[in-house]
């Protein structure tokens, strides 16, 4: 529930702006209420990031005596932090354009994150999406009046590719290839950090491990 709220929260923001602001602003006059409609409609976030800071602290506070309540308290924080990253995936999907495939029909979107990525010869910035049928490359498309969309190059199939987990000596690059291994057909992606880098070739990897488990 959460998650789509985060979801349709910037379509009601700009329908608010476009439509009801002055309206709305009408009625807070009249009820005499300090806060604007917008700012109620933040609330809910707003106490999703708090949830996790009180589940922060009061696992800081339990002893070696109280591991089983350490323990629902990080599961419980666990989801939380789950539904706000849901959230603002699914607000990322719905920013993807000019994209010919179904993302609705790729799975459930792992990750997202910017990377600089070489095929061949040719050097680009991309913002990429790891769904886990498909792997999609964006371009950061940013407006002046408006949040920012991507706009979608190319994809790759997953049930398509290998996995190299580590190219050069930085800790920063991976590459993906066809396993049919035609050179213009390899990327490599270096992230901007490595705890990104582990994280998709560990995400890509279990992904292609369990293709492989159904394949047999």
């Amino acid at each position: 529930m959460y998650a789509l709220y985060i979801r349709n929260k910037p379509q009601c923001d700009a329908l608010l702006a476009r439509y009801g602001s002055p309206f709305f602003k009408r009625r807070q006059l009249c009820l005499g209420d300090r806060m604007e409609l917008g700012s109620y409609l933040q609330m809910p976030i707003r106490r999703m990031m708090r949830y996790v800071v009180l589940l922060q602290e009061l696992i800081a506070e339990c002893s070696a005596e109280n591991a089983q309540d350490a323990r629902s308290l990080r599961a419980a924080m666990e989801m939380v932090q789950f539904q706000l990253h849901h959230g603002d995936n699914l607000v990322a999907m719905d920013a993807i354009r000019e994209c010919d495939v179904n993302l609705k029909e790729q799975g459930q979107l792992l990750r997202r994150d910017r990377f600089t990525v070489w095929c061949g010869r040719r050097k680009s910035v991309r913002q990429v999406f790891l769904f886990e049928q498909l792997i999609v490359f964006t371009k950061v498309k940013r407006v002046d009046s408006g949040p920012e969309t991507y706009v979608c190059k190319s994809s790759l199939k997953t049930a398509d590719v290998g996995l190299t987990e580590n190219i050069g000596e930085s800790g920063l690059r991976f590459e993906v290839w066809y396993r049919r291994r035609r050179s213009n057909e390899t990327y490599v992606f270096q992230a901007e950090t490595a705890d990104v880098k582990q994280a998709w070739t560990r995400d890509i990897a279990q992904i292609l491990w369990r293709q492989a488990s159904w394949n047999k």
